[in-house]
């Protein structure tokens, strides 16, 4: 077998209670009982969002290919417990009631020792261990209206994930709200206050509902000066204790200062107009002086056959999340730009001996039907063979601010074996390109989070080329034959319809840039009845705004269970580096 080059491019609110050019590699290898935890009440002022992250010219953009299933992990129920509190804006919250330690069911592969606390009980269901913590795992929605699921740990046989899903209802005064918290130091009920002895804490979790989290303590009296928060971003990672404040919504507030703390809790915090979905799981709750010693859930080694990022029945890896900043950029991240391609070949990663720890991904045949395990099908890009891209690796939006897909990164990379591995774009505002790009400068603010499924010889450090349809062939083109098209069809080799449209018209208008684009996505794929592609195609117009080259900030995070099953499924623990 040989190995091919494809050219292309592109806190709460206090709570009581507690287009340039790239060559992607397509080819073959190279060588008990619910015990009450009674919370404190109070009010708070609360408030604030954080957003993430984001960024004319005609530069081509590219090849690169792919396609992949996996296993993805489940989800748990929480508990109960109580609390309020607002989230933007100004309002009062108040909180008060108890919280039972509960059970619910964790989908997972993988399974670990169970730890015990001094008293022998394990890491499991309603009671939680973690190093020298350990305690009642407890959840609450506060609102009229508000909701969470499940009510209770009591059957859960695992430790973590611990997990819920629900609703908190609108609340003008921004008092809804819910949580899933965790005691720190409580035997048979007795609640008792622990002094953190180490740096920080390492939180990670999974959170396909997107919601908003906060990462908070308490402090014994649970009054508003004895709570201390931050926003947590992305799937999390490790937060220095000195990264806490009593108002972590807003720019004053007490820093904490390593009081005296008897809970850690989670929270979604309500809007005042409208209700707020989540859905979301702790994978990892663990004092450290650093993400690499993170432990999930128990501290015990195991295994995990991957889930929603990261371990899943407990382990001594941290699943990723933020963890520890790479060097080269501000904002925790390291600095790079996204291109863009489409080439229908077989990616790097689809080859057993490339996607060393984790599954391959599965190719698709001309007709877009999975070839399965087979993983020894020869690329549509080398002679004649019959194992083209799938299409269901095309990107698409979570929400407004929030996307996933697949990229390209660069072939050096590949040394800490890339394949299954993400990371979280944030997007500047700025292009790469030496002109100002409307594009760009529309993503500002926004955030995609990409698996690695391919490699390029000439993918730059820190270039993302982005797996979109009409984004560009590239050197070798199985897309003519796959979609029975002609070339000229596809628009420029090295930038796709973007460059066409901006060869034949106004570059600096954008609208009128959009408009041809989704032309050519009409006319290439929603005539043919490519509705993945189309959409794909479309998602590029409306959530990416046509963006050439934008500038981002990125660092490795744990994958999300959606692009695990539609792509890689791997163990491996992040590197947390800058890709060079």
């Amino acid at each position: 077998m040989s190995t091919r080059i494809y050219r292309g491019l592109w806190c709460l609110v206090g709570l009581a209670l507690g287009a340039c050019s790239s060559s992607p590699d397509n080819s073959t290898p190279s060588a008990t009982t619910a015990v009450p935890i009674t919370p404190s009440a109070g009010t708070a002022p609360g408030a604030g969002t954080a957003a993430p992250s984001a960024g004319t010219t005609g530069v081509p953009s590219g090849a690169i290919a792919g396609r992949a299933s996996g296993a993805t992990a489940g989800t748990a129920p929480a508990a109960a417990g109580t609390t309020a509190a607002p989230t933007s804006g100004t309002g009062a919250t108040t909180t008060a009631g108890t919280s039972a330690a509960t059970a619910g069911t964790a989908a997972a592969a993988g399974t670990s020792a169970t730890p015990t606390t001094s008293n022998g009980k394990p890491d499991a269901g309603e009671f939680f261990v973690s190093g020298n913590w350990h305690g009642y795992v407890f959840a609450k929605a506060v609102g009229m209206g508000s909701t969470v699921t499940p009510l209770d740990f009591k059957m859960q046989t695992t430790g973590m994930p611990r997990c819920i899903k629900g609703s908190v209802a609108a609340a003008a005064d921004y008092s809804g709200v819910a949580l899933l918290g965790f005691g720190l130091n409580e035997d048979g009920g007795t609640k008792m206050s622990v002094t953190p002895t180490k740096a920080g804490v390492n939180v990670v979790v999974t959170n396909p509902g997107m919601s908003k989290l906060r990462f908070q303590v308490e402090g014994p009296a649970g009054t508003e000066d004895q709570r201390w928060c931050t926003e947590l971003s992305g799937t999390g990672g490790f937060i220095p204790w000195s990264n806490l404040k009593t108002k972590c919504w807003g720019a004053d507030g007490i820093a904490y200062k390593n009081e005296p703390i008897v809970s850690a809790m989670l929270l979604v915090p309500g809007d005042a107009t409208a209700a707020v979905a989540y859905d979301f799981c702790v994978t990892t709750l663990a004092e450290a002086d650093g993400s690499a010693g993170a432990a999930a859930g128990s501290g015990a080694a195991g295994t995990s056959a991957g889930g929603a990022g990261g371990m899943s029945g407990g382990g001594s890896q941290s699943s990723g999340g933020s963890s520890s900043v790479p060097p080269g950029g501000s904002g925790g991240g390291c600095k790079g730009y996204a291109t863009g391609y489409w080439d229908c070949c077989k990616p790097h990663c689809g080859w057993k001996d490339n996607a060393s720890g984790a599954n391959p991904l599965m190719a698709c045949d001309k007709s877009d039907n999975s070839l399965g395990a087979d993983y020894d099908a020869k690329s549509a890009c080398d002679g004649g063979g019959n194992a083209y891209q799938c299409h269901n690796l095309a990107p698409w939006a979570v929400n407004d601010k929030l996307a996933y897909g697949y990229a390209a990164v660069p072939a050096a990379a590949q040394k800490n074996n890339i394949c299954g591995r993400c990371y979280q774009l944030s997007f500047s505002g700025q292009s790469n390109n030496s002109e100002p790009d409307p594009g760009s400068t529309a993503l500002a603010g926004k955030t995609m989070i990409v698996q690695a499924i391919n490699i390029g010889h000439d993918v730059q450090g820190g270039q993302f080329d982005l797996l979109v349809p009409g984004r560009g062939v590239g050197a070798f083109d199985a897309c003519s034959s796959q979609w029975g098209v002609n070339k000229a069809d596809l628009g420029e080799q090295y930038g796709g319809f973007l460059l066409k449209c901006q060869k034949n018209g106004d570059r600096k208008n954008h609208a009128a840039m959009k408009s041809c684009v989704m032309q050519s996505c009409m006319n290439v794929f929603e005539a043919k009845g490519l509705s993945e592609l189309a959409a794909g195609c479309k998602w590029f117009i409306d959530w990416f705004q046509i963006a050439d080259n934008p500038q981002l900030e990125y660092k490795e995070v744990a994958c999300p269970a959606e692009l695990n099953g539609k792509g890689i499924m791997r163990n491996a623990q992040p590197a947390n580096m800058c890709l060079q």
